[in-house]
C-alpha cells in the first residue's frame, strides 16, 4: 500500500485509514514504572504561552494545563508527578506509576483487548481525563482549542534515560527556538 501519511502504519478499516497504535503491544500501561508523555495541540497552535529568552511565559490555557497537570495525584493517587514542562504547543511530563500507599485502590490486572475502552488507572485514562478537563476549561478562552488525538509515550526503563529526559524537559524552553528554525518538532 502507498504510505500518504509520513511514514506512518496505516491499516484500512471499513474504507477509511487508522493509524496503527503507537502504544507498546502487550504492556499493561496501569503497571508500575516510570512514563514520559508528550501532548501536542492541533495543528501545533500555540495556544499554551510564548517563549521569551528561553523563559515559558503561560497565557491562560498555559496556565490552566498547569493548575490541572498539579491535580492529577488528588484523582489518581497512583500517579506520581516528576518533570514537567509547558511549551507553547505541547507538553512533556514524567509520571510514575506506584500502587505503594495506594489504599483500598484495587490494582487492575489487565488482559489487553486490541481496541477498547482505556483501562482504569491507566496512563491513557490519567491523560484522557487530563486533556478533558483541560479542553473543558480553555474552551471558556478560546472556542476553538484543540488537541491532536493522540499522545506519545516512551515507557522508561532506567536510571540514566530518566535522567537524560528530565534533562531535556528542563532545557526544553531553552532549545525551543532552534526548534522552530528547523521547523520541525518531534519528541524524543
Amino acid at each position: 500500500m502507498i504510505d500518504y501519511f509520513g511514514g506512518q502504519n496505516m491499516k484500512q478499516m471499513k474504507k477509511t485509514f487508522r493509524i496503527d497504535s503507537t502504544r507498546l503491544k502487550n504492556w499493561d500501561y496501569s503497571s508500575e514504572g516510570a512514563y514520559y508523555i508528550t501532548l501536542i495541540t492541533k495543528n501545533r497552535e500555540h495556544s499554551f504561552g510564548r517563549v521569551e529568552n528561553g523563559t515559558m511565559i503561560l497565557s491562560e490555557i498555559g496556565q490552566i494545563a498547569h493548575n490541572i497537570w498539579y491535580q492529577i495525584p488528588a484523582i489518581y493517587p497512583m500517579a506520581i508527578l516528576d518533570e514537567f514542562v509547558i511549551m507553547p504547543n505541547h507538553i512533556h511530563g514524567i509520571i510514575f506509576i506506584d500502587y505503594r500507599g495506594c489504599t483500598n485502590m484495587p490494582r487492575h490486572i489487565a488482559t489487553i483487548p486490541k481496541f477498547s475502552k482505556p483501562i482504569k488507572n491507566s496512563i491513557s485514562m490519567i491523560i484522557n481525563h487530563y486533556k478533558g478537563n483541560i479542553t473543558k476549561s480553555a474552551r471558556k478562552t478560546d472556542s476553538n482549542f484543540k488537541w491532536q488525538s493522540l499522545f506519545h509515550d516512551h515507557i522508561i526503563r532506567d536510571k540514566g534515560e530518566l535522567n537524560r529526559i528530565r534533562k531535556y524537559i528542563i532545557d526544553n524552553p531553552l532549545n525551543f527556538g532552534k526548534k522552530l528554525k528547523q521547523k520541525q518538532y518531534e519528541p524524543i
